[in-house]
């Protein structure tokens, strides 16, 4: 037997603006990109929390800005950690006559977040969502299993669900802004695929 090494290489932050032409498209997609925390690191928290706040698929700042007006389908945030590297997603789905300017609201949203930072109530209300979701999720075999396995490979430990909503409650609006200025949403790259041929990209 010997040590097995593992060298992780934290991955390059890179922004860039692409347009892909589909002419038989019926709506314009939006996909972004940003760094975010890595599996290894305890801002994960924070950084699951701030993504329920700015972009969960129903009552967030995305979801009131684009979906309940019907500007768009479909507007999200959502997170994504990894050994070594992490990763803020966010999509968009909207009629192609709205794609730039909902485009440039959005990177002004995550903008204003950036600059502003999130109310105590609105932490408050993605913590108890979150907890409620992982509890309830936690009661299937299959899912507490993969959520073991997940975490002592990323952390090389055990982690109750006492434990992990003890993370959660421990998350301030300070460490909300942590994130956010060591992650900057707005430090992102961005792809579009639809039937338009250019795309202005956001100031």
């Amino acid at each position: 037997p010997g040590e097995t090494g593992r060298a992780i290489v934290h991955p390059p932050r890179e922004r860039g603006f692409h347009v892909l032409h589909k002419a038989d498209a019926m709506q314009q997609y939006v996909i972004q990109m940003a760094a975010g925390p890595s599996g290894a690191w305890p801002e994960r928290y924070a950084a699951d929390l701030l993504t329920i706040v700015l972009g969960h698929p129903t009552g967030s700042r995305l979801y009131w800005e684009f979906v309940d007006t019907g500007e768009a389908d479909s507007a999200v945030l959502s997170y994504g950690e990894y050994e070594g590297a992490g990763v803020f997603y966010s999509f968009l789905r909207c009629g192609p006559e709205k794609a730039e300017k909902n485009l440039a609201r959005m990177v002004e949203l995550f903008r204003r977040a950036e600059r502003e930072g999130i109310t105590a109530a609105e932490l408050e209300q993605a913590r108890n969502k979150v907890k409620s979701r992982f509890v309830l999720a936690s009661e299937r075999a299959g899912h507490r299993l993969f959520d073991l396995g997940d975490t002592w490979i990323h952390h090389n430990e055990y982690r109750s669900v006492r434990d992990e909503l003890a993370g959660l409650d421990a998350v301030t609006l300070d460490d909300i802004a942590q994130v956010l200025r060591d992650y900057p949403l707005t430090a992102l790259t961005t792809v579009t695929i639809g039937p338009l041929e250019k795309v202005a990209a956001p100031n």
